[in-house]
C-alpha cells in the first residue's frame, strides 16, 4: 500500500476541517486534496462512512486498532456530482483512531463518524415453540432504538406484491447486532438525510426478527413505505439479511426465519411465492426477489442469491403445511358446480351442476393425477381412488363445449 496517507487519532488537535453535523451522532470530516497527517480530539465512534470520488478507481483502505477494511462505493446511494457513499463500517467495540492509505486516497473525500450510543438496558429473546404459519416473534423499535431520536414523518401506506430481499454488505465477523441496527439506523437517517431506516425488517445471523422502519400509529410493520429498491418502493417490502453474502450463505436460523417472514406475509396478502407482479423495474418481478432483480447492484450477494429458487420453493412448501394453497383461492366459488361432501372421508364425492360434463380428472398440489373419469354426463359421483392418501387434491371438471371448472377438495381419513 502507498505510504501517502490520512490519520485520525484520538487525544490530539483540532483543525478547521472537521464539524460537526446538525445530527446528533455524526461528525463530518473534511479532507483537502494532498493533506498531511492529522491529530484531533474526537469522540469514540462505532461505526463509518465516506464520500468518495467515482472517477477515481476505488483503491483505499480503513485501517483501525485491530483491522483493515477496503472502502466500497455503496450501491444503494445514488451518485450525485460525481460523489457516491461508500459501503457503511462497523464496529463491535467502539474506535478511537483510523487510518485511510491506499494508492488513491484522495478519492476519499469526507469521513462521516457515526458514535452509536450503547443500549442503556440489555434485553431477552425467544425463538422456541414459534408457529411457523405466525408472524414470527420480533424485537420492536422502541427496544432497538432506545435512547436514539424517534423518526417523525408522514407515513404512506403501501400495498405489498413484492418481498425484496437485501443484505447489509457489513462484516460477516460482528457479533452485536443491536449496534448493527441502531448503526444502520443514524447512518440512514443522520448520514443519508432519510425520515427512517429503510428497511421493513432486519434479519440477524442468529435468527432474530427486527422490526425496522417504524409504521406509526396506524399503519402495520408490514404496510408501511420503505426506502430501499431504488427509489421504486412501491408495492414492495424491504427485507435486510445482516452481514455480506457475496461468497457466504446466511446461517440455517437467519434462513429460517426469512421462510417464516416471507411465508406468513404470502398467506396474509394472498401471494404466490413462486408468482410474479410487473413493476416499474421489471415487468416481471417475483413476489419474492432480491434487490438486484429490478435494481444495478449486486445486492443481497451471489450466494444468497443463487438460493432464492430454493427460498421461493421452500416457502411454499411452508404454505402448504399451513393449508394455504395460492391460486386455489378462488376455486370453489361456482354458481354452476356444487360439489359435497368437503372435506371428505368416504369413498365417494357427489357433486351437482346444471352442466353437462364430458370428463373430470383428479390432480394433487404438485400436479400428478391420480384418476381420470370419462362420460360422466349422467352421473352425480364420482368414486375416489381406494389408495389417495389424505390431503387436498383438484377436481377438474370439463364440459362437452371445453369448459374446465376446478373444484379443490379435502381427503380426510
Amino acid at each position: 500500500m502507498n505510504a501517502f496517507f490520512f490519520r485520525i487519532v484520538l487525544p490530539g488537535i483540532f483543525f478547521l476541517s472537521i464539524f460537526s453535523l446538525k445530527a446528533q451522532y455524526v461528525t463530518k470530516i473534511q479532507f483537502e486534496p494532498d493533506s498531511e497527517r492529522h491529530q484531533n480530539q474526537l469522540k469514540p465512534f462505532k461505526a463509518i462512512a465516506f464520500s468518495l470520488d467515482t472517477a477515481v478507481t476505488p483503491q483505499t483502505w480503513l485501517k483501525t486498532a485491530n483491522k483493515t477494511f477496503a472502502i466500497l462505493p455503496d450501491e444503494h446511494s445514488r451518485v450525485e456530482n460525481g460523489v457516491q457513499m461508500s459501503k457503511l463500517i462497523v464496529f463491535d467495540q467502539a474506535e478511537n483512531e483510523f487510518i485511510i492509505l491506499g494508492k488513491s486516497v484522495n478519492q476519499v473525500q469526507t469521513a462521516y463518524l457515526i458514535h452509536t450510543p450503547d443500549l442503556e438496558e440489555s434485553f431477552s429473546f425467544s425463538l422456541q415453540n414459534v408457529d411457523s404459519c405466525a408472524h414470527p416473534p420480533m424485537v420492536m423499535q422502541e427496544v432497538w432504538r432506545a435512547g436514539l431520536p424517534d423518526p417523525d414523518y408522514e407515513r404512506i401506506p403501501n400495498i405489498v406484491r413484492h418481498q425484496i430481499i437485501h443484505h447489509s454488505a457489513t462484516d460477516n465477523e460482528l457479533t452485536d447486532y443491536v449496534n448493527l441496527i441502531r448503526s444502520i439506523y443514524l447512518y440512514h437517517t443522520e448520514v443519508n438525510g432519510w425520515s427512517d431506516i429503510g428497511y421493513n425488517y432486519l434479519i440477524s445471523p442468529d435468527g432474530i426478527l427486527f422490526a425496522g422502519r417504524d409504521p406509526g400509529e396506524t399503519l402495520d410493520q408490514d404496510g408501511v413505505l420503505g426506502a430501499h429498491f431504488c427509489a421504486s418502493n412501491s408495492g414492495t417490502m424491504g427485507i435486510c439479511m445482516l452481514g455480506t453474502f457475496m461468497n457466504q450463505m446466511p446461517t440455517s436460523e437467519a434462513l429460517s426465519t426469512l421462510n417464516q417472514l416471507i411465508s406468513w406475509k404470502a398467506i396474509t396478502s394472498n401471494l404466490d411465492p413462486e408468482g410474479t407482479f410487473s413493476h416499474p423495474l421489471n415487468p416481471s418481478l417475483g413476489t419474492i426477489a432480491g434487490h438486484r432483480d429490478g435494481c444495478a447492484t449486486s445486492c443481497p450477494g451471489d450466494s444468497l442469491a443463487s438460493i432464492l429458487p430454493q427460498i421461493r420453493t421452500h416457502s411454499l412448501e411452508t404454505l402448504y403445511g399451513c393449508g394455504v394453497f395460492p391460486g386455489l383461492s378462488t376455486l370453489n366459488n361456482s354458481s354452476e358446480l356444487k360439489i359435497f361432501p368437503n372435506p371428505s372421508n368416504s369413498s365417494t364425492i357427489n357433486y351437482s351442476s346444471s352442466l353437462n360434463f364430458q370428463k373430470a380428472t383428479l390432480f394433487d398440489l404438485l400436479g400428478n393425477q391420480h384418476a381420470i373419469w370419462h362420460n360422466i354426463a349422467k352421473e352425480n359421483s364420482l368414486q375416489l381412488p381406494s389408495n389417495l392418501k389424505e390431503g387436498l387434491y383438484i377436481i377438474q371438471f370439463i364440459t362437452k363445449s371445453g369448459m374446465v371448472i376446478p373444484m379443490k377438495i379435502l381427503v380426510s381419513e
